[in-house]
């Protein structure tokens, strides 16, 4: 299994795009995202109920120490879907 170290700030990611990325990593089976920053785009609520499936999904649970969502254009209400995907 590979340590994944994925940082993709300030680049301007929509949901859509992380919608994508969020399935290509649930899909890769062989790596283990241990950090992942997603910092300083374009992300809204509509992203948080896909992230919070990605944080309860096997693949990321025991795993991922390390979330970076700050500096998204709105980001609020999403957060307790968060919140729930850390329980």
């Amino acid at each position: 299994i590979e340590t994944q170290y994925i940082t993709i700030s300030d680049c301007g990611l929509t949901d859509e795009a992380v919608s994508s990325i969020l399935q290509s990593l649930q899909a890769s089976k062989q790596h283990s995202v241990f950090y992942l920053d997603l910092s300083s785009n374009q992300l809204t609520d509509k992203i948080a109920k896909e992230l919070s499936e990605f944080l309860q999904s096997t693949q990321a649970s025991g795993d991922l120490l390390h979330l970076n969502l700050s500096d998204n254009m709105r980001f609020g209400v999403g957060v307790v879907e968060l919140s729930e995907g850390l329980c």
